[in-house]
């Protein structure tokens, strides 16, 4: 395939999770694209299991490959000006 769809929700909003399905399906099915799911966990300080998920999905890069990161949630620009993702 020509591109890698990495899909993330959290883990305790169930509201999205069909819709994450559906999407995964479509990027699957239509437009033959691996894909992959992974729910953010839930925890005081997921940033390092979710810096793991990141990084295996930029293994995939390379010239004329496609990476997609679709993520369910909010966030926030802190003080310091990073990006935060929060539940």
């Amino acid at each position: 395939s020509s591109a890698s769809v990495l899909l993330l929700r959290w883990e305790d909003d169930l509201s999205v999770a069909d819709d994450l399905l559906a999407l995964q399906k479509l990027f699957r099915e239509r437009y033959n694209y691996r894909t992959e799911a992974w729910n953010i966990p839930t925890c005081p300080n997921p940033t390092s299991k979710l810096s793991i998920q990141l990084a295996q999905h930029v293994e995939y890069a390379r010239p004329g490959h496609l990476l997609i990161i679709y993520y369910v949630g909010y966030s926030y620009v802190g003080i310091d000006n990073q990006l935060y993702w929060a539940w």
